[in-house]
C-alpha cells in the first residue's frame, strides 16, 4: 500500500491495519514491530512500515497461552487412549492438526523464543500505534485474558488504546449475520468511531 499511495490516493499518514482471529495476530504483529529486523523482508527494510492505527478481532495475543488454550479444547474432544500421568505432557497425545506446532516448528517448550517473537504482547512498547482491541468473555478459542493483559500493557506504555469485552460473545462473533447482530453492529459502529478519532489526531 505504501509502495503504491501515490496511485491509489493513499495518505501514508492515516494508515490502519485490522484483522479478525488469524488476521488479527498478523495486523498486531506487523504493527507492533515496523523495523524488527527478524520480522521485516530484506526487500522493504529501508520502509518506514509504521501504521496510524489497530482494530482487532479476537485474535492470538500471547501464543504460548495459546498453544495450551488449543491443545486443551482438541483434547477435551479426542481423549488419549491411555491415562497421562504428571509425567507425561498432555500435548503429546493430541492430534498436530490445528496446533501451533506446524506454524513455529515445535513446542513452545522447545522453542519459547520463537514463540516470544511471534506473539505481539512481547513487543508492546511507547511506539505503539492507537490500538482498538475487540473481545467475547465466552470465546474458547482465543480467551480475554490476554487480550486484557496486552490492553493493560498498552496503557502502561503511554499507547492510545481501546478494550471492548462483550458478554456471552464467542470467537468470530461478527460473522455471523452481521448485518442483524447486536454485537457485530455494536463494533461497528466502534470502529467508525475509532477511525474518525484516527482522523482528527493532531
Amino acid at each position: 500500500m505504501k509502495a503504491n499511495a501515490s496511485r491509489y490516493g493513499v495518505n501514508l499518514e492515516k494508515i490502519v491495519i485490522g484483522g479478525g482471529s488469524a488476521g488479527e495476530h498478523l495486523a498486531l504483529l506487523a504493527g507492533y514491530t515496523p523495523q524488527h529486523p527478524d520480522l521485516t523482508p530484506e526487500d522493504v527494510k529501508s520502509v518506514d512500515l509504521s501504521v496510524c492505527g489497530i482494530v482487532s478481532y479476537c485474535g492470538p495475543i500471547d501464543l504460548v497461552e495459546g498453544y495450551h488454550r488449543y491443545t486443551e479444547l482438541i483434547l477435551s474432544k479426542n481423549p488419549p487412549s491411555v491415562p497421562i500421568g504428571k509425567d507425561i505432557e498432555f500435548e503429546e497425545k493430541v492430534p498436530h492438526i490445528g496446533r501451533l506446532d506446524i506454524l513455529l516448528g515445535g513446542h513452545p517448550k522447545d522453542i519459547p523464543d520463537t514463540f516470544q517473537l511471534a506473539s505481539p504482547a512481547t513487543h508492546v512498547n511507547p511506539d505503539c500505534p492507537p490500538t482498538l482491541l475487540f473481545q467475547g468473555d465466552k470465546d474458547v478459542l482465543v480467551p480475554a485474558e490476554p487480550t486484557c493483559t496486552l490492553f493493560t500493557k498498552l496503557v502502561e506504555s503511554s499507547v492510545p488504546a481501546i478494550n471492548v469485552v462483550f458478554t456471552w460473545t464467542e470467537h468470530g462473533f461478527d460473522l455471523l449475520f452481521p448485518c442483524i447482530s447486536p454485537t457485530a453492529q455494536s463494533a461497528l459502529y466502534d470502529v467508525d468511531r475509532f477511525l474518525a478519532l484516527l482522523l482528527n489526531k493532531d
